[in-house]
């Protein structure tokens, strides 16, 4: 069985929901502490964001539990084309970071970014984009639903963040007052 369906049959919607959030959030926090001595959000896709795709991905747990249908989520060429493009998709937004940021102490450098968009990019990309298939044809109305809301919720986020110019954090008035004060 391949990864994303096998984690989301074999473990309750609940610990994949949880384990989710505390490996990409909660894991970025920790490291922003660790290695920045503050814990923050830059963008409203981010926590609020990730959470929602986190939350997703346990209603898919909750589709795979009842009942897993048939469809191109079984097939290992999908998986595979999936898990490439969601790495690649990491490796383009650290790299046009570190392109739009060439100094030392640019944004992208620090180490929480490197994990964002080299771990979590990926793996929720991944997770998300390999159990469509899932929740687009199951039975459950409710569950899928109720999953397709929390991606559309991420997407809103997303827009919002694009729109309001948060995610360039030269550019993000709540990143600005941080910025500012490592400066002084």
């Amino acid at each position: 069985m391949l990864p994303s369906i096998w984690i989301a049959t074999h473990a309750p919607w609940w610990v994949v929901m949880i384990a989710t959030i505390c490996v990409t959030t909660g894991l970025l926090y920790l490291i922003r502490w660790k290695t920045e001595g503050v814990v923050y959000d830059v963008a409203f896709s981010s926590c609020p964001g990730d959470a929602s795709l986190a939350l997703y991905y346990g209603l898919v747990a909750g589709i795979c539990q009842h009942e897993l249908p048939k469809g191109v989520h079984t097939e290992a060429w999908y998986h595979v084309t999936v898990a490439v493009l969601a790495l690649v998709a990491g490796i383009v937004i650290q790299y046009v970071g570190l392109k739009n940021g060439r100094e030392s102490n640019s944004w992208n450098n620090l180490p929480a970014q490197w994990f964002h968009n080299l771990f979590i990019v990926p793996v929720l990309s991944y997770a998300v984009v390999s159990t469509l298939p899932v929740a687009w044809h199951s039975t459950n109305l409710p569950l899928t639903t109720s999953a397709f809301g929390c991606a559309l919720l991420w997407l809103i986020l997303f827009a919002i963040d694009a729109a309001e110019g948060s995610l360039d954090p030269r550019r993000n008035p709540r990143m600005l007052v941080k910025i500012r004060c490592e400066q002084e």
